[in-house]
């Protein structure tokens, strides 16, 4: 039977006025629930049918620091001894965004018809993707739920510090050359045509230098819009392109033979496998399904080719380290390293401090990379600047030059 979802209105055991969303096979059958979790209904109406299918109906989305700050209250309710029913309830009716607050009504209305908690979760792929359900089912066939929502608290926190770290770092750089274009249009669309209407009065013969320069801002004025449909068009053309696994590949393998760049971004790729690798194995998943989890979480395509031939040798019965030899993705030191936890019984610290040491390395390989683009794009600015001011005052001293004669 398909269940309905009700949107409600009730007054908690506090005295507080809430809001939220249940599914029931009817009315009646709403109302007695609430009731049972000691909700005083104020109005229960039906929202929308459910088409039975496993995933909600009613799409969720939440920016990530929603979803750190929701999962840093899943973790907390989940350490105290609370029911895990009670404790949704209260998340839901405490959560000052609505599409929360419907959210979790909706995980809890899963968990009291008698479904687990991960699959609660995984009726709402939009909020928790698979390898946070993953890690989730790991904890609840362990025990270990309230360290398994510790480590995704601390990931998430991770994740955004490498975000913000980024942005960071990339804003002057960014600042600079949009200054750079910025003073290159105005030169072109206002600065240049005044001097040109000034040779065009006077009739003066115009040096081969101005002439380019002129023939460049009556491009830019005529054709601006053209070149600018142009280029919206190549990045939506590119945007396209870039679903295709081939086109990925290719313009991944053009970016990694780029000097420092390449280097940094394959760098990259790895921590952020060894990252989620390591978080895997910590909450108890098994080798091929973390891998598994891994192949969809790589941003190299070459990497995510390479994990999934690790992930098939490992299901023919091969050991980590071994798998990993036989691929060039991964550096020997890693393969050394995983060798070393393998034969110690501690994969998973080992692959802590792995990571560790990529995630100092792509950082110090950052900043050098900044400091070479900030100089550059400077410089750059600096000869863009300097050749127009020079054309300029020369195209100047020959206006004066002929007025004075």
């Amino acid at each position: 039977m398909d269940l309905l979802s009700f949107k409600y209105r009730a007054v908690n055991p506090s005295g507080r006025v809430v809001t939220g969303y249940c599914e029931s096979a009817s009315l009646r059958e709403a109302r007695s629930h609430l009731l049972g979790e000691s909700l005083n209904v104020l109005t229960l109406q039906e929202s929308r049918k459910r088409s039975g299918r496993k995933t909600s109906s009613r799409r969720v989305r939440i920016n990530s620091a929603e979803r750190g700050r929701l999962t840093a209250n899943l973790h907390t309710i989940v350490s105290s001894a609370i029911p895990l029913s009670r404790g949704l309830r209260l998340l839901a009716e405490e959560a000052e965004n609505e599409r929360v607050s419907a959210l979790l009504h909706e995980v809890k209305g899963s968990v009291d018809r008698g479904m687990t908690f991960t699959e609660s979760l995984r009726r709402h792929p939009e909020v928790f993707p698979p390898v946070y359900c993953s890690m989730v089912q790991a904890g609840e066939s362990t025990g270990a739920l309230e360290d398994v929502f510790l480590d995704l608290k601390e990931y998430l926190e991770w994740q955004d510090e490498q975000k913000r770290f980024l942005r960071k770092s990339l804003l002057p750089p960014c600042i600079v050359i949009c200054g750079v274009f910025g003073l290159i249009l105005v030169l072109m669309l206002f600065v240049i045509p005044s001097f040109e209407n000034l040779f065009v009065q006077l009739q003066l013969p115009v040096p081969a230098e101005t002439k380019t320069v002129f023939e460049w801002s009556g491009f830019v004025r005529e054709s601006g819009l053209y070149v600018l449909g142009g280029v919206v068009c190549a990045v939506l053309a590119t945007v396209l392109a870039s679903r295709r696994q081939s086109f990925r590949f290719a313009i991944e393998t053009v970016l990694h033979r780029v000097p420092v760049a390449g280097k940094l971004l394959e760098q990259l790729a790895m921590m952020r496998f060894l990252r989620n690798f390591h978080l895997m194995m910590r909450n108890g998943i098994a080798l091929a399904p973390a891998l598994h989890e891994c192949v969809g979480l790589v941003s190299s395509q070459k990497l995510s080719r390479a994990v999934r031939s690790v992930e098939q040798r490992i299901m023919r019965g091969s050991r980590l380290a071994e798998a990993m030899r036989s691929s060039e993705a991964f550096p020997n030191m890693v393969v050394g390293l995983v060798t070393a936890g393998e034969e110690s019984g501690r994969l998973a610290e080992t692959l802590r401090h792995v990571y560790g040491l990529f995630e100092r390395e792509v950082q110090e390989r950052f900043a050098h990379l900044l400091n070479l683009v900030t100089p550059l794009s400077t410089l750059f600015l600096g000869l863009v600047v300097g050749g127009v001011a020079v054309i300029l005052l020369n195209t100047l001293f020959s206006v004066y030059n002929v007025v004075g004669n």
